[in-house]
């Protein structure tokens, strides 16, 4: 094994808006729900599980990896999921140091052996599947701080970010259990592009090159390019780079013209 290091210690840039507290279901979406609030990637505020994506995933809170991947995809993020079967618990560590050192967060999928009083069971974490975020970590306490939608939220006032801080050996333990509602010993979803988004991340109408905050705003000032050969002035008005751009008043058809 190669001998690479990571610093010490690291706390991510970012952090989850809220540490909002599961029901039974959905702790996959809690996770991901974690990560696009923390990148101001979810401004409307939606619930965690308004991201599931077909009937059979809301129906029985089904959270799989690759849906964490896709909603994640969704809102501009960069994520792959994998898992760390081959690995020996040295090599594991040094991948979870190395992914948050590169101001990261990763999503796991751990046994579910903690609920609201945060005190470990056994027997569920070797049972019960769930997902958490690791969001920093200490070599010198030898701790992850983790964000763990199964837990009180009170918990978080004791650690610099996230609602919990757990120790290497117990997150490694924990991270090859779990087989229940499928065996996900040692999976992960990886993040690969947050600090891309500590920028604004625009979208851009092709037609005319103007540039919006969101996908949406992008599609219909080209469509309205498209059909007009001008510009929608009440559309251009919300451009990121507006700023390049004649300003002129609004006529009494709305447009903007060149």
């Amino acid at each position: 094994m190669t001998t690479e290091t990571s610093p010490k210690q690291f706390i991510l840039s970012h952090r989850p808006v809220e540490y909002r507290q599961q029901g039974l279901t959905d702790c996959g979406l809690f996770a991901a729900e974690g990560v696009i609030s923390a990148y101001e990637k979810n401004p409307e505020g939606k619930h965690p599980s308004e991201f599931h994506q077909s009937f059979w995933q809301r129906t029985f809170g089904l959270t799989p990896s690759s849906l964490i991947v896709s909603v994640l995809k969704e809102h501009g993020f960069k994520a792959n999921s994998g898992n760390t079967k081959s690995m020996t618990n040295e090599e594991r560590l040094l991948f979870l140091k190395k992914s948050l050192a590169n101001d990261n967060p990763i999503i796991m999928h751990i046994g579910a052996g903690y609920w609201g009083d945060g005190v470990y069971k056994p027997i569920l974490g070797k049972i019960i599947g769930h997902w958490i975020s690791l969001w920093g970590y200490d070599d010198y306490q030898r701790v992850f701080y983790i964000y763990d939608s199964d837990v009180a939220t009170g918990f978080y006032h004791n650690v610099p970010i996230g609602n919990v801080a757990r120790s290497y050996r117990d997150v490694l333990r924990d991270w090859g259990q779990g087989v229940t509602p499928i065996p996900r010993c040692y999976e992960y979803v990886r993040v690969t592009n947050s600090s891309e988004l500590n920028k604004i991340m625009p979208y851009q109408c092709a037609i005319c090159k103007l540039e919006y905050a969101n996908e949406e705003t992008a599609k219909v000032c080209q469509e309205w390019c498209s059909t007009h050969d001008s510009c929608n002035f009440l559309i251009a008005k919300q451009a990121l780079n507006k700023d390049q751009m004649k300003q002129a008043p609004a006529g009494d058809d709305e447009r903007y013209h060149d």
